[in-house]
């Protein structure tokens, strides 16, 4: 481990520490937005900055309520506490918060000195391991968890269990106020949501007029338009596809 001689913070890697000293001691700031004066120590802040304050985006909608929000963990953190009123305990005292945020402020200021900070964004956690899982998820999409079933692989446990919740048991308990719908779990319940009943298509291609209703289904678009990668390949004929439904319904209506 390699600790800040400023604050005491521990990082896994010399390459994360130097990151830590020069943004948040030395405040070097070397990405800077270029519609605004404002600049950021990490790259990943800049963008953040760049969608929520300047493109306007806030592509995660509650399915509850009206409310909109430009970034994933805001989403979250506004339906544990309005709606799902979930409480968070503290790993040391058993005190209770609202919000993970609002935990993490307090493990900060009452029990822990240092948090370990990711290099690549802004998150940071009171354990290695929930550090480890962050960087496995987010950033480098390691998929070590695979299903006993079929080929199916993820980074993220709780998306294996999903898969085999609805892909294996048929277990689908989340239902659509709106119409028949029913999902195993509430990011494909809100996708739903979003794109058939609100209409919405937040994600605008920087190269064409294209607009989708999810991040994924604009990567698609970009790696079969633009960039012209077909990843999925039929084994009984040429035909190749960008996205994954497209072979198994080319597998469906020709073979």
């Amino acid at each position: 481990m390699f600790t800040c001689e400023h604050c005491q913070k521990s990082f896994l890697s010399k390459w994360n520490l130097k990151i830590h000293v020069n943004g948040v001691h030395k405040k070097l700031q070397p990405f800077k937005c270029e519609h605004c004066q404002k600049s950021f120590s990490l790259k990943g802040n800049l963008k953040n900055h760049e969608n929520s304050v300047h493109k306007k985006l806030k592509p995660f909608q509650c399915i509850k309520c009206e409310k909109s929000f430009s970034k994933k963990y805001d989403l979250l953190k506004h339906l544990d506490s309005v709606h799902d009123k979930t409480k968070y305990h503290c790993y040391y005292c058993q005190d209770e918060f609202s919000s993970i945020p609002n935990l993490y402020q307090h493990i900060k200021t009452v029990h822990v000195r240092h948090l370990y900070q990711c290099n690549k964004c802004d998150f940071e956690t009171p354990h290695i391991t929930n550090l480890n899982r962050h960087i496995q998820y987010k950033h480098v999409n390691i998929k070590s968890y695979k299903c006993s079933e079929c080929d199916f692989k993820t980074a993220h446990q709780g998306y294996l269990k999903t898969h085999i919740k609805s892909i294996h048991m048929k277990e689908k308990d989340l239902k659509c106020e709106e119409c028949d719908f029913a999902a195993a779990d509430h990011s494909r319940l809100r996708r739903h949501f979003i794109s058939v009943h609100k209409k919405l298509k937040p994600f605008k291609c920087d190269k064409c007029d294209y607009a989708a209703s999810t991040n994924d289904n604009l990567k698609r678009h970009i790696q079969a338009v633009h960039l012209k990668v077909l990843l999925f390949k039929c084994s009984k004929c040429e035909y190749q596809a960008a996205a994954k439904s497209n072979l198994q319904r080319h597998v469906k209506n020709k073979h």
